[in-house]
């Protein structure tokens, strides 16, 4: 059982190394959620584009079969360039300029052979805006569209573009549109839940710092105050306190060795006119 579960966790280990690109579990989570989406897009690559060129090639569609290959190529360069540099800013740049290059391949194929490979396009801009934010996904899925709405105009121009019916034309932009939509709605949420969650942790760690610093105070208040506690054995007529090991100790000592105190001695009204009843006492002398 404990070799199994060995075997077990070293395959979760492995799996983790490869889609992490080898970075830890305590690295920034917006890092390792580019990474690992990445990488996770790299491997279905891995294992979709070979079956993809395999059929292409059984069907002599040497074109498109020749591009898959090529991608195929680009993905394997991809992988290692990220796991090897960890720069997933340049390294999702490049890699949607691939895709996009494909996609637009794609289009431009499937308005030549009547297929369907067009549908591909519409992942762009969902996998451009989760990889590379709002803004950088916005400028890459809008500059696609505008290839592919320049390609639909030209069509009908150039002799070896047969083109697409102006319905199929209308309905593929609306489609993209809104996915690009969906996909920025989504990205902006989540960015705006993140930074939100990124404000109150802010204000979560300041709050227990200035509470962990006030314990500290409070303690060292604490650590510095020595306090008598208990019932104190005390004489009735020389007012002596006995300590715990039946000693008797003068109050000045007892307190002075009990505590931070100290005293400092004078003679109250009391015992002035007992002592000395010949000398008026100023002040607040009551009668």
């Amino acid at each position: 059982m404990s070799a199994e579960i060995a075997r077990i966790d070293r395959i979760k280990k492995l799996l983790w190394d490869i889609t992490s690109s080898g970075l830890s579990v305590d690295h920034n989570i917006e890092v390792l959620r580019k990474i690992i989406l990445a990488n996770l897009l790299l491997l279905v690559g891995f294992v979709t584009l070979p079956i993809f060129c395999a059929i292409l090639f059984s069907q002599k569609c040497y074109v498109l079969g020749t591009v898959d290959s090529v991608f195929f190529l680009f993905l394997i360069v991809m992988f290692f360039y990220l796991r090897k540099t960890k720069n997933h800013q340049s390294a999702a740049i490049i890699g949607m300029v691939g895709m996009g290059g494909l996609f637009f391949i794609f289009v431009l194929y499937a308005g030549i052979s009547d297929k369907t490979y067009y549908i591909w396009a519409f992942l762009y801009p969902l996998l451009c805006t989760f990889i590379l934010g709002s803004v950088r996904g916005s400028f890459f899925s809008l500059l696609l569209l505008g290839l592919v709405l320049t390609l639909f105009i030209i069509d009908r121009y150039v002799a070896f573009l047969p083109g697409y019916a102006i319905e199929n034309e209308i309905r593929f932009g609306t489609a993209y549109i809104t996915i690009y939509l969906i996909a920025l709605i989504m990205e902006k949420v989540r960015q705006t839940t993140h930074d939100r969650l990124n404000v109150s942790n802010s204000k979560l760690e300041k709050t227990i710092t200035e509470k962990e610093d006030l314990i500290l105070k409070l303690q060292k208040t604490i650590d510095e105050v020595i306090v008598l506690r208990g019932i104190l054995p005390i004489c009735s007529l020389c007012k002596k306190i006995r300590d715990d090991d039946g000693y008797w100790h003068q109050v000045e000592s007892y307190v002075r060795s009990h505590s931070e105190a100290d005293f400092t001695h004078g003679i109250c009204p009391d015992c002035m006119k007992e002592l000395y009843p010949d000398i008026k006492i100023r002040g607040n002398n009551k009668e």
